[in-house]
């Protein structure tokens, strides 16, 4: 779920249908997720990310330390 969140993050202009079918190549789901189930995971973004604060900062200085490196 977090993925999801972290992904339209990174690409705002992602549509709901594109992250769903995102998530599907990704994680080799069975179907594609309904679009109501990617809405509630954007909608609940702050709960998700409450405790990944420290996960995310790491991702982030991960991407920006390999872009300069």
């Amino acid at each position: 779920k977090l993925a999801i969140c972290i992904k339209k993050e990174r690409e705002p202009k992602t549509t709901q249908s594109e992250l769903a079918k995102w998530a599907k190549d990704e994680f080799k789901l069975e179907k594609i997720p309904h679009q109501q189930t990617t809405s509630d995971i954007l909608k609940k973004k702050n709960e998700l990310t409450a405790g990944q604060s420290t996960i995310l900062i790491l991702k982030c200085f991960e991407t920006c330390t390999s872009r300069v490196t």
